[in-house]
């Protein structure tokens, strides 16, 4: 089985357009080599040398809480290689037990787990999960159905070379035993689409509404990075874009009264401008908001309703 996985920026040292392939087999060949067609021809493109531990869901998979744990949702996952196990509160903020859930038409949700029960052969019942990781908020959606793939995102994934000018084509990638000709029957062929999730920018978060002595109303909020803004000692993360700018939506009752952009992670909402959107001072504003990207516009948003 071999999975192609759009997802969201991994590692400082991924690159922004290539695809991931995980992979397994029963037996295992040794190794599996990787190629790209074009045209008639097929070029070899990369070697994967280790087994993915990969499977399925066995129960539906809910919408859980973004930024602290999900202690609520317990998921069965049967895998079809390898194996899961538990690992301690230090190891799980250190960014141990990450996997990604979904399939190809939704996405992949990425998820992290500290809890592992064996609860059948080859079946795993995983729980205290940190849901919606590196930027894969719009991928957690209302209730994903049982049977989506999981895949445990270790060191058994490679991924595929590719550039900016390969995003959005249907490309052709054959895959088998590396000791076979890539036109023995043993290859597997997919028409795989890269869509550049790593190239989205991260969902701006803290959202703040503060008025002013002038009844004003000084929004405000702090901007993610997709890399390198892990350390604790960073007044401020990298910008992580060729420039700074956010979408800003201003909603009522699901209707947009407002949208704008800003070059700064702030806006400054005057009363007049209120009066004129709702005709009267409104006791709440509900806020979208999304960081621009030169490569692939708005990225993943957040949506606040503050109090005013």
């Amino acid at each position: 089985m071999a999975l192609y996985l759009d997802l969201p920026f991994l590692t400082a040292c991924a690159s922004e357009h290539g695809l991931w392939l995980a992979a397994c087999a029963d037996p295992w060949p040794g190794s599996l080599a990787v190629y790209r067609r074009q045209g008639l021809s097929l070029s070899f493109s990369r070697t994967l040398k280790t087994p993915g531990v990969i499977g399925e869901t066995l129960d539906p998979l809910p919408q859980g809480p973004l930024w602290r744990r999900d202690r609520r949702t317990k998921l069965r996952i049967r895998l079809y290689r390898g194996a899961l196990q538990s690992i301690s509160e230090a190891e799980l903020l250190m960014g141990g037990n990450v996997a990604a859930i979904g399939d190809a038409a939704s996405g992949f949700e990425i998820v992290q787990f500290s809890e592992v029960h064996l609860v059948g052969e080859r079946t795993y019942e995983i729980s205290s999960l940190l849901r919606g990781q590196l930027g894969s908020s719009p991928e957690m959606v209302h209730e994903r159905v049982a049977g989506a793939s999981f895949v445990l995102l270790d060191k058994s994934l490679v991924q595929l070379p590719m550039t900016s000018a390969d995003l959005g084509l249907e490309l052709a990638w054959a895959i088998g035993p590396a000791a076979r000709n890539p036109g023995d029957d043993s290859y597997r062929e997919d028409i795989i689409v890269n869509r550049g999730r790593a190239l989205r920018p991260l969902p701006p978060c803290q959202v703040r509404a503060k008025r002013l002595a002038n009844g004003d109303l000084a929004l405000s909020w702090i901007r993610q990075t997709r890399s390198d803004g892990d350390s604790w000692e960073l007044a401020e993360v990298p910008l992580g874009e060729e420039r700074e700018a956010y979408l800003l939506e201003i909603l009522a009752a699901g209707e947009v009264r407002r949208t704008l952009t800003t070059g700064e992670a702030s806006y400054l909402y005057a009363r007049a401008d209120r009066l004129a959107d709702f005709g009267a001072e409104p006791s709440s504003l509900t806020l979208r908001i999304s960081q621009l990207s030169v490569a692939c516009g708005a990225g993943a948003s957040t949506e606040v309703t503050l109090d005013v």
